[in-house]
């Protein structure tokens, strides 16, 4: 392979490097705000529910400001959640928090 062909291919491979791990650092972090998603629609009556990855829930391990699991009316202490798959922290977070009445 001549000089020039070694460098184009280098050079292309770094750009996709690049690309990809932006991309994946951006797919990466938690969404809030003006761009979290809205929750899923609730099962209907008599289904059996099917719970969200932490992945597709948005969980984090930290509050967002006041919200957290542990006053969440999901939240199944100690560390369990009737929305999210998996344990859950009682100073996590994600996009499904609702507050106890």
């Amino acid at each position: 392979m001549s000089d020039t062909n070694t460098n184009l291919f280098r050079n292309a491979a770094l750009a996709v490097g690049v690309l990809g791990s932006s991309a994946l650092i951006a797919g990466c972090q938690p969404q809030t705000g003006a761009q979290a998603q809205p929750a899923p629609p609730p099962a209907p009556p008599g289904a059996v529910p099917v719970k969200q990855t932490k992945a597709q829930a948005a969980y984090q391990d930290q509050p967002n400001g006041e919200q957290r699991c542990g006053v969440c009316a999901n939240f199944l202490p100690p560390n369990d959640c009737r929305v999210i798959q998996g344990p859950v922290m009682p100073n996590g977070w994600c996009r499904n928090f609702k507050a106890k009445a």
